[in-house]
């Protein structure tokens, strides 16, 4: 599974992308049947990474998902103001400081959904998702729930 991660996300398989989509839905439709989302928003990149890298995973993952599940996909419902070091880069600790404040919900989408999930590539520390999730229910999302391809161990 890492190898197939790190194919996907640092060297742009996305046909492999395709493939950790098709077995997350598979799961997804079994373990979520009664609690199924009423929309679906990725871990946003800043533009900045973006442009570097040319993509992003977990809008890529997010897209394919929504699609297959038939859900809506909020594409620009949360925003990643300001850049940050790659949290790979980072220990644990580190990790919950580096991504503080970085998110925010776009002012141009006034109607809040109840019931989203966040998806994104990898866990580690949970840093990214709580920081994304406190920002949706802070904004009045009344539940979050966080889909990921694989945890990751948590760095020293």
């Amino acid at each position: 599974m890492d190898k197939l991660i790190q194919a996907f996300k640092f060297q742009g398989d996305l046909a492999i992308g395709r493939v950790l989509s098709a077995l997350m839905q598979k799961q997804i439709k079994i373990l979520a049947a009664e609690a199924m989302p009423t929309a679906i928003i990725s871990i946003p990149l800043h533009h900045s990474r973006l442009h570097e890298r040319g993509f992003n995973q977990s809008a890529l993952l997010a897209a394919d998902l929504a699609k297959g599940l038939e859900t809506p996909l909020l594409g620009n419902f949360l925003l990643r103001e300001k850049p940050s070091p790659p949290q790979s880069e980072l220990d644990a600790k580190s990790r919950k400081k580096n991504i503080r404040g970085v998110f925010s919900l776009n002012p141009q989408e006034t109607k809040l959904p109840g019931h989203v999930v966040l998806v994104d590539d990898v866990m580690t520390t949970g840093s990214t998702l709580s920081e994304a999730a406190g920002i949706l229910l802070a904004g009045g999302v009344k539940r979050v729930d966080c889909w990921v391809i694989a945890r990751a161990p948590k760095p020293g």
